[in-house]
């Protein structure tokens, strides 16, 4: 330690042995000297205690009087903390000293101790140096990888302050901020001090810029502690440029845009999280009818990558362009969006015409069957062809063969069809199973789904190709609804013998009911003259229909259980008869009836008319209810791949049907689960099998047993079956 004496005439330097400090000697022999435990630096001068030793005398005894003796020079910005001068002995004095200023070069602090100090000292007052290091204080910005465009939003940048320390975490967060890249925040509570010198900061982006440019961050003087200025640091972000491509694994043209899938690349850019939020923000555009596939139709396959999966029921002549636009919603970070283009083929026409027999026909009575012929005229060198058929299936039901196990993750909704191939192609050509796809389009008032029902038909032959005029296929619908409908074609293309494909005219049918009767029979909905069970089953049809609809008896724009009740009451005695209920068991379930009556009583309605209506309806779930529980022949059989079991319930069960091979294994059994009493005789009630093992195989021919087990208990508690019995049936291929 050096220290420095000072006499009234003699200036002596003399170097000591002791800590870091310099003091002056006065000429009665007091001397003051500085230390403090490690050499001072502008770093660690806020906060430093330095201890003031007086040699040759004693300090006074109040510690106040020190105080106001001894001040500071040298160096700007150094004062004493709030009670930061203690009387620590008669001859030693610390002070904790506060620095609030900046040092540019190496610097000497002066301490001056004042005569009143001192006790019984009335000479001059006594000084002490210390030197102090100045230090370059700095800010450096880092990010754990280089930043770009792409990875601005959600980078984390971390501040690493040189010759200073941060602040407290609260008192640093409203002092650092970010400049030079429009769009880029942070949240100040997403900023974390780490360490005394270390600060992460976590950025947010939504904005775009197209040059490499240059992110600032400044940290105030508040943020640093014993700092009157602020620092700041840059870091470099590379510009990226944004795009978006469409592509599909094969070029698109107008016979394979339905079911096309495209897949749209994003480059710079990352997707948004989940594949509802693309599916939100994108569009399709270019080709009228192109839409991208409710639910499903969008796929997220990585962060840069989503596959569309479009339907088309539409028409064009000349080549076209389809533009994808991703809004801003689906671009995590971003605030616009992009597009990409896809061409798309035009199909040539040919000059055969594809037409629907009959063109018109008047609807016939719910339940019903009707024939449809897809038929062709001036076909040349047909080879194959692909047409659909686009419908309301609430008035045209395809006869379902195969039911939820066609389903696929690529449809809402797919079955196969009833269909027969026309004399068209010649014999061998393959004709594809039709299937129909359904899709949901929209809810009723009451949140019941809406669906557009199109029947999708193909074939193709390698024998020699066909020319002229005949029938493709015909397809056979049963009448859901009593109501008008079209049927519409679309998507019809013909394949010659080279694989060219042709897009055909066509020409659409419709079903259509009769006039309104001069004098209307109140409840006769289908027109035909009186009023019985089709009129009954059009009403439930249309339950929770609103607005103008001849099935709304009541007149209160709203079709519901009064409006079936008052139907009911107005059944003819002929059609009340009793000869007519084998047609109302093919319409209607004792389920369907039971829960109608149940709705009406709890009405409490006493008009005379309501209460003829219950009457009937009780009447009629009686003959709908068995009075026994029957095992019925399955039909047809002997079969090939597919037959369908019938039964009848006397009262509600739990419904097993099991079936065995000749040796007495189980090949299949099928839970049907829970059922009421009722008659399950049609095809859409009776117990389908397709002719498949548990394994999902088909079994080989032979014969084959079913046993039906119809009991109180389900299948989770020891099963004691009230009725069991056991057919047999044949496969034969």
């Amino acid at each position: 330690m050096k220290t420095l004496v000072v006499n009234r005439s003699i200036l002596v330097l003399i170097l000591a042995t002791a800590l870091i400090g310099f003091g002056i000697q006065s000429s009665y022999g007091q001397t003051i000297t500085a230390s403090v435990p490690q050499t001072l630096t502008e770093e660690n001068l806020h906060g430093s205690v330095v201890t003031l030793t007086l040699t040759g005398g004693t300090y006074e005894s109040s510690r106040f009087r020190i105080e106001r003796a001894v001040t500071f020079s040298g160096i700007e910005g150094i004062t004493v903390a709030t009670f930061g001068l203690d009387r620590v002995s008669d001859t030693v004095v610390t002070v904790e000293l506060e620095f609030d200023g900046n040092i540019d070069a190496d610097g000497t602090l002066t301490f001056t101790v004042g005569a009143d100090a001192i006790a019984n000292y009335t000479g001059s007052a006594l000084t002490a140096t210390a030197a102090v290091t100045a230090l370059e204080e700095s800010l450096a910005a880092s990010a754990e990888s280089p930043l770009t465009e792409a990875n601005l939003h959600g980078s984390i940048v971390t501040l690493t302050l040189t010759g200073r320390q941060f602040a407290d975490e609260w008192e640093i967060g409203n002092a650092v901020s970010v400049s030079g890249i429009d769009g880029v925040t942070f949240e100040s509570w997403r900023l974390d001090r780490v360490s005394d010198t270390e600060v992460t900061v976590d950025l947010t982006f939504d904005g775009d810029f197209d040059t490499d440019a240059t992110l600032t961050f400044t940290v105030e003087a508040d943020a640093i502690v014993g700092y009157n200025q602020g620092l700041t640091a840059e870091v470099s972000v590379t510009a990226l440029e944004e795009s978006l491509a469409a592509s599909t694994e094969f070029s698109l043209t107008e016979a394979t845009l339905d079911g096309s899938i495209v897949t749209l690349m994003l480059s710079g850019r990352n997707y948004e999280e989940y594949s509802f939020q693309v599916e939100e923000a994108l569009t399709v555009s270019g080709i009228d009818g192109v839409t991208v596939e409710e639910y499903i139709g969008v796929e997220r396959v990585t962060d840069t990558e989503v596959k569309v999966k479009l339907t088309f029921n539409g028409d064009f002549d000349t080549d076209a362009t389809l533009t994808f636009a991703v809004g801003a919603d689906a671009i995590a970070g971003y605030n616009q969006g992009f597009a990409a283009e896809i061409p798309v083929t035009a199909i040539e026409k040919s000059n055969a015409t594809v037409s629907i027999s009959p063109a018109s026909v008047v609807s016939p009575d719910v339940g019903e069957e009707l024939i449809f012929s897809i038929n062709i005229a001036g076909g040349e060198n047909v080879a194959g062809y692909q047409v659909t058929v686009s419908l309301d299936s609430t008035t045209l039901q395809p006869i379902v063969l195969f039911d939820s196990e066609a389903r696929n993750a690529s449809d809402v909704n797919v079955f196969h069809v009833s269909f027969t191939n026309g004399d068209y192609l010649p014999a061998g050509a393959f004709f594809a199973d039709p299937i129909v796809v359904d899709d949901w389009i929209g809810d009723t008032f009451l949140g019941e789904p809406i669906w557009s029902t199109k029947v999708i038909l193909a074939a193709n032959t390698l024998a020699e190709a066909a020319n002229g005029d005949g029938t493709l296929a015909t397809l056979t619908f049963k009448i859901g609804d009593f109501k008008p409908s079209t049927l519409t074609l679309s998507q019809v293309y013909l394949v010659d013998s080279d694989g060219k494909r042709w897009e055909a005219t066509t020409e659409n049918g419709e079903v259509t009911i009769p006039d309104e009767p001069e004098e209307p029979i109140s409840g006769d909905i289908n027109r035909d003259g009186v009023v019985d069970i089709l009129d009954l089953t059009i009403v439930a049809a249309r339950f929770g229909q609103r607005g103008q609809n001849s099935a709304d008896i009541s007149g209160d724009g709203l079709v519901d259980i009064v409006d079936l009740v008052l139907v009911a009451a107005a059944f003819t005695d002929e059609a009340a008869a009793p000869s007519v209920y084998p047609q109302a068991s093919e319409l209607l379930t004792a389920a369907d009836v039971r829960q109608w009556l149940t709705q009406a009583q709890e009405l409490h309605l006493t008009d005379p008319n309501f209460e003829r209506g219950i009457d009937f309806l009780e009447q009629l779930l009686t003959v709908l209810t068995p009075t026994e529980t029957t095992l019925l022949p399955n039909y047809p059989n002997p079969f090939n791949p597919e037959t369908w079991i019938p039964y009848r319930l006397a009262e509600d069960a739990f419904v097993t049907l099991t079936i065995y091979d000749q040796t007495g294994q189980v090949v299949r059994t099928l839970d049907v689960g829970h059922r009421i009493a009722a008659v399950y005789e049609n095809r859409s009630k009776a117990i389908y099998w397709d002719g498949r093992n548990e394994s999902g195989e088909q079994v080989a021919s032979g014969v084959y047993f079913y046993h039906l087990s119809a009991g109180r208990s389900g299948l989770s508690v020891p099963h004691r079956s009230d009725f069991s019995a056991t057919r047999k049936m044949l496969i034969l291929k």
